[in-house]
C-alpha cells in the first residue's frame, strides 16, 4: 500500500502564515465588525445540546450573533478554502442548534467571498451562514 503524499503548504505569500499575525487577525476582524454593527462581541464557546462545545471568535452576550473570522491570503489557496468551508459548516451547526441566532463568517475581501461561494454554492449549510467581507 503506497503511503499518502503529504505536502506542506506554501506560506511564502500568505500574510496569515506568521503565527503572531494570524492569532491577531481574527480578533481584529471581529473587533472591526462589532464596531461597524454597533454591538459587543467576545470570543466564547457555545455548548450544544449534546454537551459538545464549539468555539466562536465572537458572540454577543445573548448568543444571538455568532461570528467566526478566517484570515486568508489575497488569493485564497486550497487550504484557505478548506478553512473557510470548515467555518461555514461549524456555523451552520450552531445555527441548526440555535435557529434564532445570526451566524456570520468574516472574510478578508470579496475575492475570498467569491471563491468560497463557488465552492459551497450547492451546499444546504451555506443557506444558514452570512458571509461578510470584514469592514
Amino acid at each position: 500500500m503506497p503511503s499518502p503524499l503529504l505536502l506542506a503548504p506554501d506560506t511564502s505569500v500568505d500574510p496569515a502564515a506568521d503565527p503572531q499575525r494570524a492569532s491577531r487577525a481574527p480578533r481584529s476582524m471581529v473587533h472591526r465588525y462589532a464596531v461597524a454593527m454597533g454591538i459587543s462581541l467576545a470570543p466564547t464557546s457555545v455548548t450544544l445540546d449534546s454537551g459538545a462545545r464549539v468555539m466562536v471568535d465572537g458572540a454577543d452576550e445573548g448568543g444571538s450573533v455568532l461570528v467566526k473570522a478566517v484570515p486568508t491570503a489575497s488569493t485564497p489557496g486550497h487550504l484557505d478554502l478548506v478553512r473557510l468551508t470548515q467555518a461555514v459548516f461549524t456555523l451552520a451547526l450552531l445555527r441548526h442548534e440555535r435557529p434564532a441566532a445570526r451566524a456570520v463568517l468574516l472574510v478578508v475581501d470579496d475575492t475570498a467571498r467569491r471563491a468560497l461561494a463557488e465552492r459551497i454554492a450547492r451546499t444546504p449549510a451555506a443557506e444558514h451562514v452570512d458571509v461578510v467581507v470584514c469592514p
